[in-house]
């Protein structure tokens, strides 16, 4: 069995923010889940809980829950170095934010890492959805935030000496189906792709100096919302959009931006390319969650990813029921047989690696399953009969079962982690799926 070498770690439990688009349901027992995050920061428990579960083999921890920065502090205080000192692997930190706050935070960290004198990554995924799309998800105001935001933090960091750290960044741009239809009908979409260039040259090309050492992506690419419930009216806009998306690239005409637009070309490629490995390596081309990485819950269980986290906050839950959120996707967790005790070879924790190995492992019951709910959509007239042909249902099912697939979205909604979302389905299956296809033919990864 494969030795797990990375953490997510439930860091924040609360966020400054309400985006429209996030799943997890606000309510007052998050700051107190917040506040039982900072006390297992501080008294150790989460550092002994990593370490009775990977030994020395930690590489990688990454901060999740709702915006990781909120703790950043306590965490650069009271864990880093005893990470250090217990891991002798350690060699990085990643985290996303939506960069309206606590920016400082950021760089404090990325001093104290410096001062290890260990070679150390810092990841840090931006969250800007593009043109004005972060306010509309947000409050007006916050594209402007983000923007200094990231300027200050670049030009923050560049005045450091950077020897051993090293600074990753990128941007994460969700886009729902609205913003999508938006940008369709006043055919902004090649705007949506040079704002973010425009960020990169204006603040970034030029005007860093160690290049070395602080990366940062020119380019970001539209990507779904999820979990999301999809109808077909969002497949009749997703697979208009992907058309129009694989028409801007070849006339492509932005300076840095080169190749495919379409952030699941990619996915698509790698399936591809890498075909004859899928019963060799299955885990290459499935989410890292319950493979390589497991998630950190506050109680010291484990599940396979963040999204395991409020399945343990009782209070949480329960007040999300008496607020009549009885759909949240924890209420299918419940009896948290994705979550084990902490212990270096425990029954619970050799189930749930066992549980995460057959998803990762064995295509057959995830193909079949697909193979039926397609042929009871196209009889539906959910989906097109181009799918009844077995070489495209056959890409189609595998593409659905690794690049475009999240196995706790599958327990959310489905209840197995083999069964796939008819709305993913639905989504892909009318058009979108043959568009990216066009697309990866035309650019051939």
């Amino acid at each position: 069995m494969k030795e797990p070498v990375a953490v997510e770690l439930f860091s924040a439990g609360y966020c400054n923010m309400a985006c429209k688009y996030c799943y997890i349901p606000k309510n007052k027992e998050l700051k107190k889940v917040n506040e039982k995050i900072i006390e297992k920061m501080k008294n150790g428990k989460f550092v002994e809980n990593m370490k009775e579960y990977y030994g020395d083999n930690l590489e990688i921890i990454s901060l999740w829950g709702t915006e990781p920065t909120i703790n950043l502090d306590i965490f650069a205080e009271y864990m880093l170095d005893d990470i250090i000192e217990e891991f002798p692997k350690f060699n990085k930190i990643s985290f996303s934010s939506n960069m309206l706050d606590y920016t400082d935070d950021i760089i404090k960290l990325a001093e104290k890492l410096e001062q290890n004198n260990r070679d150390i990554t810092l990841n840090v995924q931006f969250s800007d959805d593009g043109l004005n799309f972060t306010d509309k998800n947000r409050y007006q105001g916050a594209s402007n935030k983000v923007r200094d935001n990231i300027k200050y933090l670049l030009t923050s960091l560049d005045e450091l000496d950077l020897e051993s750290l090293k600074f990753s960044s990128h941007f994460k741009a969700t886009t729902s189906i609205d913003n999508m239809e938006e940008m369709l009908e006043d055919n902004s979409i090649s705007d949506w792709f040079k704002y973010f260039e425009d960020i990169y040259f204006t603040w970034f090309d030029d005007k860093i100096s160690n290049k070395d050492r602080i990366k940062f992506s020119s380019r970001a690419t539209p990507t779904l919302v999820c979990p999301g419930e999809y109808t077909m009216r969002d497949a009749k806009v997703w697979t208009e959009f992907t058309a129009k998306l694989f028409e801007i690239s070849k006339n492509n005409d932005f300076k840095y931006i080169k190749g495919s637009l379409n952030n699941y070309t990619g996915r698509l490629s790698k399936l591809v390319k890498y075909y004859g490995e899928l019963g060799n390596k299955p885990w290459m081309f499935t989410c890292s969650a319950g493979d390589s990485q497991m998630g950190l819950n506050t109680d010291g269980t484990f599940g396979m990813c963040h999204r395991m986290f409020y399945t343990v906050e009782d209070e949480y839950l329960k007040e999300c029921n008496e607020s009549g959120v009885v759909d949240y996707e924890q209420e299918l967790f419940m009896e948290k047989d994705f979550t084990s005790k902490v212990s270096n070879r425990n029954r619970d924790r050799i189930r749930l690696e066992t549980t995460q190995r057959l998803y990762h492992d064995f295509w057959a019951i995830k193909i079949s399953n697909l193979d039926a709910l397609i042929y009871e959509m196209i009889d539906a007239g959910q989906l097109k009969e181009v799918y009844l042909e077995d070489n495209v249902r056959r890409l189609f099912t595998l593409l659905l079962s690794t690049g475009l697939t999240c196995q706790a979205d599958r327990l959310a909604i489905t209840g197995s982690q083999f069964v796939s979302s008819a709305d993913m389905v639905r989504l892909w299956g009318n058009g979108a799926f043959e568009n990216t296809f066009k697309d990866y033919m035309y650019w051939r990864w």
